[in-house]
């Protein structure tokens, strides 16, 4: 079990990420020690959406931060800052 976070809009290769729940959680703490507003993440994945400008908040707090994390999670968080503006530009993002 996990969170998949898609995009809202249907587009030809939607952005897309799947997150384990340690990962979840992970991300998630990184985003509060960072300041981000996580009211948007849910611990259930029943389609919430995540707005287009939290996503890009998300996006500019990995890339401010990435080299100031564990070896271990910037390999698995390398990329999804890109990923996340993806859906920012795509109007935001749901969580199954």
């Amino acid at each position: 079990m996990g969170m998949y976070v898609v995009s809202t809009k249907p587009v030809r290769n939607p952005p897309a990420l799947l997150y384990n729940l340690l990962g979840w959680s992970t991300l998630i703490r990184y985003l509060n020690q960072w300041g981000v507003n996580t009211n948007e993440f849910s611990e259930f994945n029943e389609g919430e959406r995540i707005s287009a400008d939290t996503c890009r908040n998300v996006a500019a707090a990995i890339e401010a931060n990435y080299k100031k994390l564990l070896k271990a999670d910037r390999k698995w968080l390398r990329g999804h800052a890109k990923v996340w503006r993806r859906m920012a530009r795509a109007g935001g993002c749901e969580q199954w």
